[in-house]
């Protein structure tokens, strides 16, 4: 018989045992541990796929200190039944993964309760997190602000959430901030946009998570647009599609159209001799009012999104001509010219930075002291002036007076 306080010799099976009682004095109610002790290590990607989901179920709040219930495994296992606990439990017992409880019945030994000796390990190996790590994380992150006002509020508004609803929310507002930083704010880009940006997939972000970001923020402000963008143009020419023809000569002024029908359009007629893109909205309404017949006038979104240069690209395509860029005299604004500028490179047709020298922005009435970030924009872009002269020229301007414009003041 096995000394009380001792584990026994492994049995056929592998299995060891502990009285948690005296055996000389134990009644029916007496106690023991089972347990193999010299056993091979269990690999729990090796395991059947609806075993592995169900050892998931049990390791989640798993403890190496606690038993757990026996019928418990049934209820953390998502109900499966009987036939298909007992292969997986028989193999973990066997790998020494878990420590099994029993009482004696008047029937025999009865399973009471078990405890997984390692769940750390198969949590890590099964790529499950810690139960306490995602509450972690969260109270390491508490003490960080956000340089954007209206982030840091959201931040602060999410006392109470559960720690991986809080961190999967941070994660976007994270992103919003590189999203600022990186200037992406003076855009317009769509949802789809922020999306690929932030999760890597343009389907990233839950239809809730949507719902929480329009409750605590101004997505358009942050240059995310809520609803289906629209490219503003004024020409004289003809979109045709197949099933009509859009005159825009009849139209005053300009007009907005929606990204998604540009596509389709089939031909242009009485295509523009040149393009003229604006930034700033105030003076491409301005530039509208005055334009020669001949040019279409478009407006540039700030860093031009995904759907803007999907429907410049298939205007180029049907109506090619040189272009004229006009952006705001500062160092997001030559980034941007050049964006857009690229459509045209890459379509083999001319472009230049309009209203964009170092003399237009030094004849400004009002500059404004240059930033951090803008010193560093300066830097990332320097490389990439080499063959625009009269934008290399004012960024040289920009860096050696520390200050920059706006777009407005040179269409007055």
């Amino acid at each position: 018989m096995t000394r009380f306080g001792t584990w026994s010799a492994a049995d056929e099976a592998g299995i060891s045992s502990l009285w948690l009682s005296d055996p000389l004095r134990a009644t029916l109610k007496g106690k023991r541990l089972r347990r193999a002790l010299d056993a091979p290590t269990l690999k729990p990607g090796v395991l059947p796929a609806p075993w592995q989901q169900v050892l998931r179920g049990w390791l989640r709040k798993a403890r190496a200190t606690t038993f757990m219930k026996w019928e418990s495994l049934y209820t953390r296992g998502n109900k499966v039944p009987a036939n298909a606990v007992e292969p997986l439990f028989q193999v973990l017992m066997q790998h020494g993964e878990l420590e099994l409880k029993e009482r004696r019945a008047p029937h025999g030994w009865q399973r009471e309760a078990v405890r997984f000796t390692d769940p750390s390990r198969l949590r890590r190996e099964l790529g499950i997190p810690e139960p306490d790590e995602a509450a972690n994380e969260l109270a390491e992150r508490r003490a960080i602000e956000y340089a954007h006002p209206a982030l840091d509020v959201a931040r602060q508004g999410l006392d109470g959430t559960s720690p991986r609803t809080a961190l999967a929310r941070l994660e976007l507002l994270d992103a919003l901030q590189k999203w600022h930083d990186a200037g992406r704010n003076r855009g317009h880009a769509t949802r789809r946009d922020f999306a690929l940006f932030s999760r890597g997939s343009t389907k990233g972000i839950t239809p809730a998570e949507w719902r929480w970001l329009e409750e605590q923020l101004d997505l358009a402000s942050l240059g995310i647009a809520v609803h289906s963008p629209l490219l503003l143009i004024a020409a004289h020419c003809s979109l045709v599609w197949p099933h009509g023809t859009l005159d825009l000569a009849a139209i005053p002024g300009f007009i907005g159209l929606p990204a998604a029908t540009l596509a389709s359009i089939e031909a242009i007629q009485s295509p523009p001799r040149q393009w003229r893109l604006l930034e700033n909205r105030t003076a491409f309404e301005k530039v509208v009012t005055s334009r020669p017949v001949d040019d279409a006038v478009v407006w540039l979104p700030g860093y031009p999104p995904s759907w803007w240069r999907d429907a410049m690209s298939r205007f180029l395509k049907l109506a090619p001509a040189a272009a004229m860029i006009a952006c705001d005299p500062d160092p997001d604004g030559i980034a941007i010219a050049l964006q857009a500028g690229a459509l045209w490179s890459a379509a083999g047709l001319e472009w230049s930075p309009w209203r964009m020298s170092a003399t237009e922005l030094e004849g400004l009435g009002h500059r404004r002291d240059i930033s951090q970030r803008d010193r560093e924009r300066l830097d990332a872009i320097a490389p990439l002036l080499h063959e625009r002269p009269e934008l290399a020229e004012l960024a040289q301007w920009i860096a050696e007076h520390g200050e920059k414009g706006e777009q407005e003041g040179l269409f007055d």
